[in-house]
């Protein structure tokens, strides 16, 4: 406890300009922390909410006509692989 400012030798705080109960201090200290970490959970979460989300295959198994991880892939003469239902309907028009 004397890293936070508590008196070991008497259930009193030294610290914040006066002395209360250590339950009460120590209390306040951990609601404290739990609003900080809160806070930066939150800040976390909207910065995560921004960034695209991780796919769970590689990239390879996406087709990219329509940006969806492959059923039924094709491969073209151009090398690439496509969803054999978007890439037919794209020659298709």
């Amino acid at each position: 406890f004397n890293h936070f400012g508590l008196n070991r030798d008497c259930e009193t705080c030294v610290g914040g300009g006066g002395a209360e109960p250590r339950s009460a201090w120590y209390l306040n200290f951990l609601l404290q922390m739990a609003a900080a970490a809160a806070t930066a959970a939150g800040n976390t979460a909207r910065r995560n909410s921004l960034l695209p989300t991780p796919r769970e295959h590689p990239p390879s198994f996406y087709c990219p006509i329509s940006q969806q991880c492959m059923h039924d892939p094709v491969v073209l003469a151009d090398g690439h692989s496509y969803e054999r239902s978007y890439i037919s309907r794209w020659l298709d028009e």
